[in-house]
């Protein structure tokens, strides 16, 4: 009961056409400005009013055709994208510029949130699908989008460190970064490269979010909340992959009520265990209670293609928007109300995000519900605070430092704040005052604006952290007198205070910031 996109050479749309391009380029420009815009504001405004004139292009195209037509095509290109992206083109197989899988596999996500969100309030009774060129069209507008917010964040968040400022007109305005003086232009790659780096998970297993007690945690977690467990959710994809391999097919449409009979005849699982799995990993209007417009510049939105794996379509007709020809007209399908959409392809990394999420404390949309919202907090801490400080603190010690987490000194709190980790070396003669944060990933300019805002402004670290340093530095014959009973060390007059703030991933932020060092807990490493 499946479509067939079957096993062949596949390559995504990635046309861009350059007329339209043009068009948004000449729409979006200052009619007062002839050949340069030569304000900071104005800058910031042209590429705006770039992302407004590129998601009106969208909006026109979706409307054309019925959302669940435009879910299949968004859910088909963002499997391939995601190929594209770790794995990169294969002759035999997949094949595309991979340089632009990031925007294919940010932007068609986006596509299926807001076709979601579009199914339940639909009365069009068209099930045709977008041609080629009108694929063409909204892969056009979800790059111009993309580029767009991408260098409007960039300037928004870091441009008072930047000379920019002239945006001299031409034809390649949105198809990348606008030419950048060489101080800045090295400053922008720093940055990038920093995005670019992961950590190496293998090497330092023990940091983690995935490690085996984490695990444990998670499973715990989903027994609780889903009935199921991480081996029943890896059963189903083990036989949802057999059934794609079998039908020769990429990606299973089918109606939901067939998947469960399916899955629950092929693993012998139950039907509430199917149904835990669909409610679990399966997008749908059922999820998605937020109302409004989305776009790429509101993170707020809880409910996101992101966090899911596949979809749950509410169709009652229409039909033919996502069921070829063959399978049309089978009775199963216009007997059913709900059809589910789903791939094998992107198991993996479904399950490395919701663990990831849930261990960091981020999904806000389980945390709606105050038992989940408990557990999650719970994770999230003994991740924080069991896992990641405590292992810093280890690295510390396999290098013959001496440390300890302080919050009271001499029976009271300690005035700044928990400290989370003091470390003295012998060796060195140094006293090193370091700050744990196990901060999410960072991927865009977005991002690592939010990064920045928490940084500074809205959570204060940075604040929080030169307290504590001002307070060792006023506190050191204190904090001598505790290594010595502590540790039976002693601490010199000519001791060296270093502040470190250690983070799980990206250590961007230290690009921009020079009263102390920013490193990942791997760049820590090297560093002892």
């Amino acid at each position: 009961m499946n479509t067939k996109i079957k096993n062949e050479t596949f390559s995504p749309h990635q046309n861009i056409i350059d007329g339209i391009i043009n068009r948004v380029i000449l729409k979006s420009w200052n009619p007062n400005c002839f050949h340069s815009i030569n304000y900071f504001d104005e800058i910031k405004c042209f590429y705006n009013n770039g992302y407004k004139n590129f998601e009106e292009i969208l909006k026109e195209q979706l409307n054309k055709y019925h959302p669940a037509s435009w879910i299949l095509e968004a859910y088909i290109q963002l499997q391939l994208w995601s190929v594209l992206f770790f794995e990169g083109s294969n002759d035999n197989f997949i094949t595309g510029n991979e340089k632009l899988a990031p925007i294919g596999r940010y932007g068609w996500r986006y596509i299926i949130d807001i076709s979601v969100q579009n199914l339940s309030k639909t009365s069009m009774k068209n099930g045709a699908r977008p041609t080629q060129k009108e694929k063409d069209i909204v892969f056009t507008a979800l790059a111009g989008m993309c580029n767009s917010s991408e260098i409007s964040n960039f300037f928004h968040f870091i441009g008072d460190r930047l000379n920019l400022n002239t945006l001299i007109f031409s034809p390649e305005l949105f198809r990348g970064f606008p030419p950048l003086s060489k101080e800045d232009t090295l400053f922008l790659e720093r940055i990038k490269q920093t995005l670019d780096i992961a950590p190496n998970w293998e090497n330092y297993e023990q940091f983690s979010p995935l490690n085996y007690v984490l695990s444990q945690k998670v499973d715990d977690f989903l027994l609780n909340h889903f009935s199921i467990t991480l081996v029943e959710i890896e059963s189903i994809m083990y036989w949802i992959e057999q059934i794609s391999i079998k039908e020769a097919m990429l990606i299973l449409v089918q109606p939901r009520e067939d998947f469960i009979c399916q899955i629950g005849l092929y693993s012998g699982l139950s039907r509430s265990k199917i149904e835990s799995f669909l409610n679990l990993t399966c997008f749908s209007t059922n999820v998605l209670r937020e109302t409004g417009e989305r776009d790429f510049l509101r993170k707020s939105q809880r409910h996101r293609m992101y966090y899911y794996l596949g979809i749950i379509i509410s169709l009652d007709s229409n039909f033919e928007s996502i069921y070829d020809e063959e399978t049309l007209n089978r009775s199963l399908i216009h007997n059913s109300k709900a059809h589910i959409i789903i791939s094998p392809m992107s198991f993996d990394e479904w399950l490395k995000v919701f663990q990831t999420s849930l261990v960091l404390g981020q999904r806000e949309d389980l945390k709606q519900s105050s038992e989940m919202k408990n557990e999650i907090a719970s994770i999230e801490s003994y991740y924080r605070i069991k896992v990641f400080e405590v292992e810093v603190l280890k690295l510390l010690e396999d290098k013959k430092f001496v440390g300890l987490n302080l919050d009271k000194l001499n029976g009271k709190k300690i005035e700044c704040g928990e400290i989370d980790i003091l470390a003295y070396s012998e060796e060195r003669k140094e006293l090193f005052v370091i700050e744990c944060k196990a901060l999410t990933n960072v991927v865009d300019y977005r991002g690592l604006g939010q990064l920045i805002n928490d940084h500074y402004e809205q959570k204060k670290y940075h604040k929080k952290f030169l307290r504590k340093i001002k307070w060792v530095n006023e506190e050191i014959e204190s904090i001598k007198l505790l290594f010595k009973s502590r540790f039976n060390v002693d601490i010199p007059c000519s001791i060296r205070i270093v502040p470190y703030f250690v983070t799980s991933f990206n250590s961007t932020i230290g690009l921009i910031e020079d009263k102390y060092q920013i490193l990942t807990f791997e760049e820590f490493d090297k560093l002892l």
